[in-house]
């Protein structure tokens, strides 16, 4: 009776075990696919940011040129 105790708490250990494993799995394929949205959406923010400056750069150093 005593191994079948002892069994019954590993099996139990073990449970959990592999239950907390599986939340931290999925939790962090949740992180990694908010940490790759968030990259896209700084980059994208920041990429359109750097076009348009550029662009308005540009348009001002026409309008410098003509002015001359």
């Amino acid at each position: 009776m005593r191994n079948y105790n002892l069994l019954w708490w590993y099996m139990g250990i073990m449970d959990a075990v592999h239950r907390s494993l599986a939340d931290r799995d999925q939790l962090h394929r949740y992180l990694l696919k908010t940490r790759a949205l968030l990259a896209a959406l700084v980059l994208a923010l920041f990429g359109n940011a750097g076009v348009y400056l550029q662009n308005n750069k540009d348009e001002s150093n026409a309008v410098i040129q003509q002015e001359k």
